[in-house]
């Protein structure tokens, strides 16, 4: 069974949480959104309009490192995304002029890919391809 596992991007803060949130309905003082029981929610600055939730895919890469949904991979001379594909219901690897997506294993062995940033924190790692 794999772990099931969250982070967070807060884009108003561009910062990444890897733990110290939970989605909530009952919290106090929450509208049943994404509360932070950490720095950001304690300063009363909480923005939930501002933050994006990417899943862990129970996959790790060659260093063992976890393969989050927005992971930017290097697999080989390709650099791809992971996302989600909701038609298969599945993580994907996506890469710049491909008509489709491919499904792990499909294109890329976990084992000889690595993570080298994801799509909030290294944009710019896209624009090499």
């Amino acid at each position: 069974m794999r772990d099931i596992k969250f982070r967070a991007w807060d884009e108003q803060y561009k910062k990444m949480y890897y733990h110290g949130f939970w989605v909530s309905c009952n919290y106090p003082n929450s509208d049943g959104d994404i509360c932070f029981d950490r720095d950001i929610f304690k300063s009363g600055k909480y923005n939930p309009l501002k933050i994006q939730i990417t899943q862990f895919t129970g996959l790790k890469d060659k260093d063992w490192k976890d393969i989050y949904e927005g992971d930017i991979l290097k697999a080989g001379d390709y650099i791809c995304v992971v996302n989600w594909n909701e038609k298969f219901a599945s993580f994907c690897v996506n890469k710049k002029g491909w008509m489709f997506s491919h499904f792990f294993e499909e294109h890329c062995e976990t084992q000889n890919v690595e993570v080298i940033g994801n799509i909030y924190e290294n944009p710019e790692l896209l624009k090499e391809e």
